[in-house]
């Protein structure tokens, strides 16, 4: 689980 947070810190989803 701890990669699906590092991607999500790569990259972040544009849902603001």
């Amino acid at each position: 689980l701890s990669a699906l947070c590092e991607i999500e810190e790569t990259v972040p989803p544009p849902r603001n």
